[in-house]
């Protein structure tokens, strides 16, 4: 922010250093807002923004009028936008960067004026995230992209001047205080933001208004997108007529998912006519959208594997490290397409993310300068010491080779399983980020924060997901991103006093505790977070805050919502915490053959086996009982489960083939192995309808179990009247893992038609059931 000496023009201006300008006066107004000759949508929108929040806090509404019409003598003319009247006022709009607005107050006259959009909505690259049906609120005109200046400085001006904040979303977000006049102080002020990209992926502009309407209000924008995503895919069409575009992997073509997680195919980054047809595909781009200065480069999400043919193995980087291993080579294809289009296209960009293997910067001394670099990184993460100095250090070598360096970051993990329903607060750490990203001069951030069903039965989907503990921290992140330097723990304060008034001190007391338990350590589940005594804190001081608000204040509203979003997860994870164990499985030298297996589980195996009960997987008693039974042999490890049914005419048995078919989709026990590094891991999942399907999967927790791979179980399924039960034997050879390194998870799938119900050994709080972090260990008992 700069606070410049006041400019004068003579007509209009004439005042003392400290006078204030009445805009209301006891109710009464003493202003009108003027708008130019065909201003801008968004002017238009400044405009009644201005006037609905002045009427909010002083029941006083000033017109609106254009500047042909005439002023009446007793108003003071507020001018929004650039005109021949805020340029006399000494605005001068073609000076500011990009969103940047100048506010002058004269004793005759008030300007506010910032860099303006006035063209069609920016809604160019349709995928994700920037489709434009999703950037778009057609009814209000509300776009996620193009400079609002005009509209930043008339909310900057309602937050200094009438003390108006918009905390979270909606009316219930929004702090207006009740005045009976309002003074504006003599002024020029110019604000620039710190970062001139600030897009927040976190709601369906068309079917969240409301949202999209916070999006602005707040600051959020960017004067255009920076449609960085991944598009490797866009060459599929290749894949008939140059099979050689495409990666060998297992010495045939990968044109899918076999070594890219997320499907869309690989590549072989060697091949020069590739290079070529990028080159053609973003020049016909450009061309075709003279607006648009950066097309995406970016690889298919998830790939394992690269192209085994001699060219490209020999550009591999492992000496880079996990993050750098394809480095050299990803980025130097990069290069060769950027350095094609920097001849015709010498103010346009290619821009990539810096993500997954290929996150350190490259060996390549001659790296094009019109390349634009996207690092993904999850911030949160940075509580760990170990990763923070590992980004700090390339996030400062990036920036050494690109001055187009932006962020893609993950707000989406503070409410995505499984710390969903933790209030997952980290201001110092969003701060210390910022200034750093800020000294490097990098552009600004994508914030991936992904909107999902609110369960409000009056909102549709894709708004804002929980807002109650979402709010603060992306708040901060947009103020942080207008003024890294801001004074954070004012702020914060002022935060706790206008949205929690008398409950002040407990809501200070809750964030702040909610700070501690968050930063103090880095895990990957909020069972290891927390413990029970902390879970129990944070909800008593949530009650003890909403005790000091009057039932139905806004005050009661807002932390009433808080404590409603927190408490099911808080209550699962209080369940879980009695639930997490090991898997105890007893010790046999007796052979375990397919014989061993009859109809009755009434053996003297199964009598010496260790027993144990599946519970929901939110930790909480099972409706339906399961139990499973375990006992292991040198060869390998046993296992009975009786599933009881009250409904078993209603088990799902659709599949019939090994290894073929939506077999997750029936009555089932699903088995998952894993090594303790999580390298690698197997799954098995048997139906009551005694069908088999085994798969191995490589690369980490993320790996693809692959059918092709097949197992030597064995196994035997009964149906009775009440349950039905399945006795299955698992090689050690088949886990390729000694068993003292093993852990595992069991699932039941109970359909019940087309309405699934799912139980666990172990409950883990995330939808998919392949999350070898949380599996327990397996532990024989000899």
């Amino acid at each position: 922010m700069k606070n410049l000496p006041l400019l004068t023009a003579a007509s209009l201006i004439c005042c003392t250093a400290f006078a204030n300008v009445p805009i209301v006066q006891n109710h009464a107004p003493k202003a009108v807002i003027v708008l130019p000759k065909n201003p801008p949508q968004m002017v238009q929108y400044a405009a009644k923004e201005l006037q609905d929040h002045i009427r909010l806090a002083t029941n006083a509404t000033l017109d609106i009028l254009s500047d042909d019409q005439q002023i009446p003598k007793d108003r003071i003319p507020i001018y929004l936008g650039d005109s021949p009247q805020t340029r006399l006022l000494g605005i001068d709009v073609n000076s500011l960067k990009p969103d940047g607005f100048t506010i002058v107050a004269t004793q005759t006259a008030i300007g506010i004026a910032g860099r303006d959009y006035d063209g069609k909505p920016i809604v160019w690259n349709a995928r994700h995230p920037f489709r434009s049906a999703e950037c778009l609120n057609e009814e209000a005109k509300l776009c996620a992209f193009g400079e609002n200046g005009t509209l930043h400085g008339v909310y900057r001006f309602l937050e200094n001047v009438a003390g108006i904040r918009w905390y979270m979303t909606g009316d219930l977000g929004r702090v207006v205080p009740k005045r009976d006049s309002l003074l504006v102080p003599v002024q020029k002020t110019t604000v620039e933001p710190d970062f001139e990209y600030r897009f927040a992926w976190f709601c369906n502009f068309p079917t969240a208004l409301r949202d999209a309407i916070w999006y602005k209000r707040v600051g959020f924008g960017a004067q255009y997108p920076v449609p960085i995503n991944h598009n490797f895919v866009e060459m599929q069409y290749f894949k008939d007529t140059r099979p050689d575009f495409f990666a060998i992997i297992d010495g045939k073509p990968d044109f899918d998912n076999r070594s890219v997680i997320c499907g869309g195919g690989n590549y072989c980054l060697s091949n020069e006519d590739l290079v070529d047809e990028w080159v053609k595909r973003i020049s016909k781009a450009f061309d075709a959208n003279p607006g648009i200065k950066l097309y995406p480069l970016c690889p298919g999400d998830g790939i394992v594997k690269t192209c085994e043919c001699e060219k490209c193995q020999k550009q591999l980087s492992p000496h880079l490290g996990e993050d750098g291993s394809t480095s050299n080579y990803v980025w130097g294809f990069i290069n060769k397409v950027a350095k094609k289009i920097a001849e015709k296209y010498p103010d346009h960009y290619i821009g990539s993310f810096a993500y997954e293997n290929y996150r350190q910067p490259p060996e390549i001394d001659d790296f094009s300068n019109n390349v634009a670099v996207m690092i993904c990184y999850i911030r949160q993460n940075n509580r760990d010491p170990k990763q923070k100095q590992n980004i700090d250090t390339l996030t400062a070598a990036w920036a050494k080779k690109t001055d187009r360096l932006y962020f893609w970051t993950y707000p989406i993990f503070d409410y995505w399983l499984p710390f969903r329903g933790f209030p997952c607060f980290y201001p110092k750490l969003l701060q210390r980020e910022m200034i750093f990203h800020k000294q490097l001069n990098a552009k600004g951030e994508f914030m991936e924060s992904e909107f999902k069903t609110t369960g409000d039965p009056d909102l549709p989907d894709q708004h804002i997901t929980m807002p109650g503990l979402s709010h603060i921290n992306a708040y901060l992140r947009a103020k942080l991103l207008w003024d890294a330097n801001l004074d954070l723990n004012q702020l914060l304060e002022e935060y706790y006093t206008l949205f929690y008034g008398p409950a002040q001190p407990k809501m200070k007391q809750f964030w702040e505790l909610a700070e501690t338990l968050f930063t103090r350590k880095f895990t990957s589940h909020p069972a290891e977070q927390y413990t029970a005594s902390d879970i129990n804190n944070l909800l008593d001081t949530l009650k003890d805050a909403l005790a000091q608000t009057t039932e139905n204040s806004d005050e009661y509203k807002r932390i009433k919502l808080i404590l409603d979003e927190m408490t099911p997860f808080a209550t699962q994870l209080l369940n879980i915490s009695t639930s997490i164990r090991q898997f105890n499985a007893a010790w046999t030298t007796e052979d375990i053959t397919p014989n061993t297996f009859i109809d009755t589980l009434d053996t003297p195996l199964w009598n010496k086996a260790r027993r144990a009960k599946f519970v929901n997987t939110d930790g909480s008693e099972a409706d339906v009982s399961t139990m499973v039974y375990a006992i292991a042999n040198p060869n390998g490890i046993a296992f009975a489960f009786v599933c009881f049914e009250d409904q078993i005419e209603k088990l799902r048995m659709h599949t019939t083939k090994r290894d073929e078919g939506p077999v997750w989709d029936d009555d089932a026990i699903e088995l998952f192995f894993a090594p303790n590094d999580e390298s690698i891991g197997f799954q098995y999942i048997v139906t009551a309808g005694e069908n088999l399907w085994d798969g191995k999967w490589t690369g980490g927790p993320r790996g693809r179990a692959q059918s092709e791979w097949n197992g030597n179980a064995f196994y035997k399924v009964k149906r009775l009247e009440d349950r039905w039960t399945l006795q299955v034997f698992i090689p050690w050879s088949d886990l390729e893992t000694p068993p003292d390194n093993l852990k595992l998870n069991l699932y039941r799938v109970r359909s019940l038609g087309n309405s699934p119900q799912f139980t666990a050994f172990t409950p883990i709080m995330v939808p998919q059931h392949q999350a070898p972090q949380y599996f327990a260990p397996l532990n024989i008992i000899k």
